[in-house]
């Protein structure tokens, strides 16, 4: 009798376990193609519309001139707040709720895992934002490199269209970071610093490169993701030190296996350019953030010995 009990519970076990309702897992390097295409027409579809949408009772005017302004916004100061919400939004909605809905309903993951806090999470906090801060000194090597980069003479016409459209971006970001006052401050440090160190975080080292660690090895799923990473901000002559920045976000997240530090990393990062912008324009500092130049050989040295000591004692505190 027990024999009979036996093979029978065996045989009919399957029934009392729950059926495993999540789709079938694709390859991850095709997965993450696809992560990134919906992330982008989250952030270049979804995201501006609702932002939109959200921003027009903000604009003192038309449909037809808050269109108009969003064409020529640096003939249109009153059009930056609504700029920064419809910016805000296509970041919110594009790199965070349209990849999480995907993350959760396609691939069958909470979304939870990307918050896991990483013990001793104060310190943790502490050492990556010296380690990003001072990261910047040896970056800005890289930067003027970058900057100073020349396509052969048969690409010249290729350049200088390069060139005029990365001019023109930064004349914009010039106008958007210059601050009437304190409530445009505000709203650019979130939309600028917060919601892109959550959102990009989540999409490129969250999803694409966990994804791409299923079928590459982790050291070229973190090279990939950041030269994804840098690539989407359309800048050719500053693709290596953001290409570089991403890296050290996609490090950050491997060694600790919490996103929050890369998410922090990131935060930094853009939190400490805008702040030195509104230090800049009341003339407070006199390094100019948007400057390619190199900072002097007497920083850049010490700083990368510093940080490259803090990188290896992070790593060592992980493990």
């Amino acid at each position: 009798m027990t024999d009979f009990r036996h093979i029978c519970a065996q045989k009919y076990a399957f029934l009392e376990q729950p059926a495993d309702l999540s789709p079938p897992r694709i390859n991850g390097i095709l997965s993450a193609f696809i992560i990134l295409l919906v992330a982008l027409a989250g952030f270049i579809v979804v995201g501006p519309l609702i932002g939109f949408l959200i921003s027009l009772p903000f604009f003192n005017g038309s449909l037809v001139d808050f269109t108009e302004a969003l064409r020529q916004p640096q003939d249109h100061p009153e059009i930056k707040v609504p700029y920064f919400i419809l910016q805000g939004s296509a970041t919110f909605f594009g790199l965070v709720v349209v990849p999480a809905l995907w993350w959760r309903f396609r691939l069958g993951e909470k979304v939870n895992t990307w918050f896991q806090p990483a013990r001793p999470m104060a310190l943790n906090l502490l050492v990556v934002a010296l380690l990003t801060i001072i990261f910047m000194a040896t970056n800005s090597v890289f930067a003027e490199w970058n900057a100073d980069l020349h396509l052969p003479a048969a690409w010249k016409d290729v350049e200088e269209w390069i060139r005029s459209r990365e001019e023109l971006a930064l004349r914009l970001t010039q106008f958007f970071t210059t601050f009437a006052n304190s409530g445009e401050f505000v709203i650019a440090f979130v939309v600028i610093a917060l919601l892109p160190a959550v959102g990009e975080e989540i999409v490129f080292r969250g999803m694409i490169q966990k994804e791409l660690s299923r079928s590459v090895s982790i050291h070229v799923a973190i090279w990939i993701s950041a030269a994804l990473f840098s690539a989407i901000h359309f800048q050719f002559f500053g693709f290596v030190p953001r290409l570089l920045l991403g890296a050290l976000f996609g490090y950050l997240y491997y060694w600790s296996g919490s996103l929050l530090l890369a998410m922090f990393a990131h935060f930094v990062n853009n939190g400490f350019i805008v702040v030195m912008l509104l230090f800049y324009q009341r003339g407070q500092v006199e390094l100019d953030p948007n400057s390619t130049e190199a900072l002097p050989l007497t920083v850049v040295v010490p700083a990368t010995l510093l940080f490259a000591a803090l990188l290896f004692q992070f790593k060592r505190q992980q493990a």
